[in-house]
């Protein structure tokens, strides 16, 4: 982040090629904001072959969804990790239970969420 700027964290929302990460990848050179892509994360545990990395594997390679208990403790560790230098969250979370526990976390956790954007063409 630059000198005298102050961090916020955003929600990017929409649909596959609306261009969530193209402007995402703008405002982290801009503004130096992290970009924590669900896919992304799911992606580097396997590639890590953490325990949960070995537990999803298969369901990624199938193309299946991984539980959202799954993605919400993935996501919520690199949120807490960067809330405070500025993040913008790409396409998380997806669906209403998502929403009602990653709500919860924000809540408990005290970080906030500064802006959120839907993108949908």
């Amino acid at each position: 982040m630059r000198d005298g700027d102050y961090s916020m964290n955003i929600i990017f929302f929409g649909p596959p090629g609306t261009g969530k990460g193209t402007i995402a990848q703008y405002i982290n050179r801009k503004f130096g904001y992290q970009h924590i892509s669900s896919g992304d994360l799911l992606r580097d545990e396997v590639k890590k072959k953490t325990k949960i990395g070995r537990q999803i594997a298969p369901l990624i390679k199938d193309g299946k969804l991984v539980e959202d208990e799954i993605i919400a403790d993935i996501v919520s560790k690199k949120v807490k990790e960067l809330a405070k230098t500025g993040f913008i969250l790409d396409g998380y979370p997806r669906n209403l239970k998502q929403a009602n526990m990653f709500e919860k976390f924000l809540q408990k956790s005290k970080i906030k969420i500064d802006f959120v954007l839907n993108i949908d063409s």
